[in-house]
């Protein structure tokens, strides 16, 4: 599964090392943490896979991929829900 932006419905700006997100569809605002703010930061840059950002966020945050891959998961799932990213390929997870 490849991960990427939703960028017809949010808007974004990190401030402070921090992501801060619109979604214009229903005007909802997230704020992400250090964890979330990474994983948009890499996903601005191109779609990856579920597996690509699990070892990026384990690299940055000196932890196995294992003690990250649940949070990473949830992340991505909840981003998902709210229709801020979209999801192609079949999971190679």
């Amino acid at each position: 599964m490849t991960y990427h932006i939703n960028q017809a419905i949010v808007r974004w700006r990190i401030v402070d090392d921090e992501a801060v997100l619109i979604n214009i569809e229903n005007t909802f605002y997230y704020s992400l943490n250090k964890t979330g703010t990474l994983i948009w930061q890499l996903l601005l840059e191109r779609p990856r896979p579920f597996a690509e950002i699990v070892g990026a966020v384990a690299t940055r945050f000196r932890r196995t991929e294992t003690e990250v891959s649940a949070d990473v998961r949830q992340f991505l799932e909840q981003m998902g829900a709210e229709n801020l990213l979209t999801m192609t390929g079949a999971s190679a997870e």
